[in-house]
Parts: C-alpha cells; structure tokens; sequence
C-alpha cells in the first residue's frame, strides 16, 4: 500500500476536526492545553480564547508553539510554528463569523474578552497510523 502524499494526509487530517492540543511555553515549563481551531488557512490555524486566559499571556512573552492534531485512524500532524496574537478588526470579524461556536461565548467580533490566535506553520510533520516517522510536510 502506497502512503498518501503527506500534505494531502495532513489537510485530511485537519479538516477532520476542529480539536487540537496547543502547547505553549512558561517559563521552562511546557503547557498543554486543548483548543478549537476556529479557522484554517491552509496549514495555519486560528485559535479563539479568552483574553485572560493564560496561553494569552505566555503567547505575549513567547510565541513559539506546538500544535498536535489527532484523529481517530491514529493519524496526526504535529505543527510547529508560533503564535500571534492578531488584532486586526477585519480579522475578528471573519474569524468570529466562520466559526458559529466562538459566538456562545463571545458577544460580538469586538468583545475585550476575545482574543484572536493565528499559528503560523515552520515546520510540519505527519504520520499515518501506521508509520514510526514523521514525514515533512512542504509549506
């Protein structure tokens, strides 16, 4: 059996959910936490948090991040990239419209309370459920 071409795995991947793990860095103390990704432009993704939250504040002093993608087949994606807090109102606006879920939590594209998060790929990694290396994926 022939390995599906690792960027069409790992947009199959992608476009299977919408769940991911983001870590960031603390510190010298890694942070894993799940998030949604609200929005996907190709490999980069976009995230929704509250501002107060602590991924925020560690974005703010460090962006570098990983992102693991996970599904059920056991295929998944490892993005490494960093993390940009985007405050563009256009931005806001798309991001919060393409994504139905973010306005159950956030009263309209301008809340103080919504922060907006684009991971912007450096590297990239995917494996199939099978194989023990990761295959780069070309940006």
């Amino acid at each position: 059996v022939e390995a599906m071409d690792p960027r069409a795995l790992a947009e199959q991947v992608l476009s299977a959910t919408d769940v991911a793990f983001l870590a960031t860095c603390e510190g010298d103390q890694p942070r894993v936490r799940p998030v949604n990704i609200a929005h996907r432009d190709g490999l980069n993704l976009w995230i929704a948090s509250y501002t107060g939250w602590g991924k925020v504040g560690q974005l703010r002093k460090n962006p570098k991040v990983e992102v693991n993608v996970l599904v059920e087949s056991g295929a998944h994606v490892r993005i490494v990239g960093r993390g940009f807090i985007r405050e563009s109102a256009d931005d806001r606006r798309r991001i919060y419209e393409s994504f139905p879920l973010m306005q159950r939590y956030f009263s309209e594209p301008s809340d103080p309370d919504y922060t907006l998060i684009e991971v912007v790929a450096d590297q990239v990694g995917v494996k199939d459920g099978w194989e023990l290396k990761y295959r780069p994926v070309p940006l």
